[in-house]
C-alpha cells in the first residue's frame, strides 16, 4: 500500500529520466553561416510527444532529458529546404546533430538515413552497454556481468575502487549490485566513468546507470527460457503496449530463477504535451527486495525544464527513501551556451546539493565544471575541458579533475582522452587515467576502446593497462544478410592474467510477426590462463542454451 501511495503521489504531479537522460544539442546553419530561429522537431518512438525548440541567434539549439533511443530531428526554415536527420542516443550521452539547410523557395524536402553517433559531446564519458551487443555476446547479461564491457573494470571494481553505485531508472542500488533486476527488462545500460555529472555522488568507483524499458504504441511481448550447465533454468517474460496512444503506455516483466523471483510493472503518460510521467513497481519476494519510483519531467519552455524523481525501497526489511528535484535550462549569451542545471537530493537521512554549467562555442570548445555537496562526504569539485581539432566532430581531446566521495573513500582523479570517429558511427577512444584514494591506494592506467561496424560485421573491445593489473576484452559478431533466417556468430576474447575464449551462435526466424530464436553460448571455450603449483586457474567449460520468442 505504501508503495502505491508513492506512485499516485508521483503521477499527479506530471519517460524521462533526470538521472541517466540523455541530451542532444547542434547548429544549425545555411550556406555556412548560423540560422536563427529555425525550428527544430525531435521525434522518436520512444516519446509521447514530440519535443519542438528554436535555434539562438548563434545557429544552435539544445534538447535534454530524452530517454535513450533513435530519433529523428526535422529542421526547417521559410526560404529554405527541411531536413531530416537521424539520431542514435544512448543513456547518458550528449550526441551532437548539426545541419545546414540551403535556401529553397519551394520548400524541398532532404531525408538523411545515416544515423549520428556521440564520441565525446561533453567531458562526461560513458560506456554503452548497447543491449543489442549484449544480447549477442556469450556473456552474462545482468548489469554487474556487462561491466566487462568497459575499460577501467575488473571484477566489480572500476578503477581500483569496488565502492560503485547503481542507479535503475532513479533508484539507487549502492550495496546490492542491482541482480534483482529482470535481465530481459534492461532496456539501455552504461557505466559513467569520468567527470560524472553533480547528480551523481556517494561513490568511489564508478557509476552505473540503466533504464528498463517501457510500453509504446506497438505491443511488444518476449518469452526467454535459459538453461545452463549445473544450474536450473531462468525464464523470463515481458509485454508491453499503450492503453491510450501517445498518452498511456505500459510494461510487464517477470522472472523465475533458483535464487530469483521477480514482477516489474511500469506506466508511462504524458498528460500534457509539456509533461511526462513514469512510475514503476518492482517486487521480488525471493530475494526480499522491492521499490516503488516515480519520476516526473515538466517543460517550463523549449529552453528550460524541471525534473522530480522519489522512490522507496525495502531491502531484507530495512526501508530506504530517495528523491530528488533539479532544474535545467539553456541559457544562450553572445560569447556561448551554458547548459546550467541544479537541484537537490535526499537519500536516506543524508541530504545532498549540486549545480553545474557547461558551456560550448557551438563549434569546438565544451568547458563544464560542477560541485557537490554531501553531509558527511564533503564538496566535490569537478571540471572539465574538450576541443574538437578539426571542428567536424571527427576528434576531440578533453582533459578533466574530479574528487569522488564514497562511503568508505575518497578518490581524486585527473584524465586525458583522445577520440576519433570510425566509419561512419565507430569510435575509438584512449585515455590517461591517474586516480588516487585518501586510503593510500592509487590507479594509473592508460585505458583504451573502440567500436565498428561494417557490412554484416560488429567489433568492439576495451582495454585497461595498469601498473598493478591488466586487463581487456575484444569481440568480433558477424551476422550475413538473410531474408527471413539469420544466424549471428560471436566471438568474445577475455584477459585477465591469461586468455580465455567464448562462442556464440544465436538463430533468429523472421518471416512473421512473431519471432522465434535459440542460441548457444561456448564459456571457456579455449582457457590459456596461468597455471598456480601446476593446476589450472582458469573455469571450466560451461554450456548455455537459451531460447524464446518475440513479438
Amino acid at each position: 500500500m505504501k508503495a502505491a501511495r508513492l506512485l499516485v503521489a508521483i503521477f499527479v504531479t506530471t519517460s524521462a529520466f533526470a538521472q541517466g537522460a540523455s541530451t542532444i544539442v547542434g547548429r544549425v546553419t545555411s550556406n555556412g553561416k548560423p540560422l536563427a530561429s529555425a525550428s527544430v522537431t525531435i521525434d522518436s518512438d520512444v516519446l509521447q510527444n514530440t519535443r519542438a525548440t528554436r535555434t539562438t541567434t548563434r545557429g544552435t539549439y539544445w534538447a535534454a532529458l530524452l530517454p535513450p533511443g533513435t530519433y529523428r530531428i526535422t529542421f526547417g526554415h521559410s526560404g529554405t529546404q527541411t531536413v531530416t536527420r537521424k539520431a542514435e542516443v544512448r543513456i547518458g550521452e550528449t550526441v551532437r546533430v548539426d545541419a545546414d539547410l540551403q535556401p529553397s523557395e519551394e520548400g524541398e524536402s532532404v531525408t538523411m538515413t545515416t544515423i549520428t553517433r556521440s564520441i565525446l559531446e561533453r567531458t562526461q564519458l560513458a560506456t554503452s552497454l548497447d543491449p543489442a551487443i549484449v544480447d549477442d555476446l556469450p556473456m552474462s547479461r545482468d548489469l554487474t556481468g556487462r561491466l566487462m564491457l568497459a575499460p577501467g573494470t575488473l571484477g566489480g571494481a572500476i578503477r581500483g575502487s569496488a565502492g560503485n553505485v547503481y542507479i535503475v531508472d532513479g533508484v539507487v542500488q549502492r550495496q546490492r549490485g542491482a541482480n534483482v533486476e529482470i535481465e530481459e527488462a534492461i532496456g539501455d545500460a552504461a557505466v559513467i566513468e569520468t567527470t560524472t555529472s553533480p547528480d551523481y555522488g556517494h561513490f568511489s568507483g564508478g557509476v552505473i546507470i540503466a533504464t528498463t524499458r517501457a510500453g509504446s504504441n506497438e505491443t511488444t511481448a518476449s518469452l526467454r527460457e535459459t538453461l545452463t550447465q549445473g544450474i536450473d533454468s531462468q525464464t523470463e517474460l515481458t509485454v508491453g503496449g499503450k492503453v491510450v496512444r501517445d498518452a498511456l503506455w505500459y510494461f510487464l516483466a517477470g522472472e523465475t530463477a533458483p535464487d530469483e523471483r521477480s514482477g516489474l510493472f511500469k506506466l508511462t503518460a504524458s498528460p500534457g504535451s509539456v509533461a511526462t510521467l513514469s512510475g514503476s513497481i518492482l517486487r521480488a519476494p525471493d530475494p526480499d527486495e522491492s521499490r516503488a519510483s516515480g519520476d516526473a519531467t515538466l517543460m517550463v519552455s523549449h529552453r528550460a525544464l524541471i525534473s522530480a524523481h522519489a522512490d522507496m525501497s525495502r531491502v531484507g526489511g530495512e526501508r530506504e527513501d530517495h528523491q530528488s528535484v533539479s532544474v535545467h535550462s539553456l541559457i544562450p549569451t553572445r560569447f556561448g551556451d551554458h547548459a546550467f542545471s541544479a537541484g537537490a537530493e535526499r537519500y536516506n537521512d543524508s541530504k545532498s546539493v549540486f549545480a553545474g554549467d557547461s558551456w560550448s562555442d557551438g563549434a569546438r570548445w565544451v568547458v563544464t565544471a560542477s560541485g557537490r555537496y554531501d553531509e558527511n562526504l564533503g564538496a566535490s569539485r569537478r571540471a572539465g575541458v574538450a576541443y574538437d581539432l578539426a571542428g567536424d566532430g571527427r576528434a576531440r581531446i578533453a582533459a578533466t579533475y574530479a574528487r569522488y566521495a564514497g562511503d568508505s573513500d575518497i578518490a581524486r582523479e585527473e584524465t586525458l582522452t583522445y577520440s576519433q570517429r570510425v566509419l561512419t558511427s565507430g569510435f575509438s577512444r584512449i585515455a590517461l587515467v591517474r586516480r588516487n584514494y585518501d586510503s593510500g591506494l592509487t590507479y594509473h592506467a592508460l585505458e583504451g576502446e573502440f567500436r565498428a561496424d561494417y557490412l554484416f560485421l560488429g567489433t568492439g573491445g576495451s582495454a585497461s593497462l595498469a601498473h598493478h593489473q591488466s586487463s581487456g576484452v575484444v569481440w568480433v559478431t558477424g551476422t550475413p544478410p538473410g531474408l527471413e533466417q539469420h544466424f549471428t556468430l560471436a566471438l568474445l576474447e577475455r584477459y585477465r592474467g591469461g586468455l580465455a575464449t567464448d562462442l556464440a551462435l544465436q538463430y533468429r526466424f523472421a518471416r512473421f510477426k512473431v519471432e522465434p530464436f535459440a542460441k548457444v553460448d561456448f564459456m571457456n571455450l579455449f582457457d590459456n590462463r596461468l597455471t598456480f603449483n601446476d593446476d589450472p586457474v582458469g573455469a571450466r567449460r560451461a554450456l548455455r542454451v537459451s531460447f524464446g520468442a518475440r513479438l
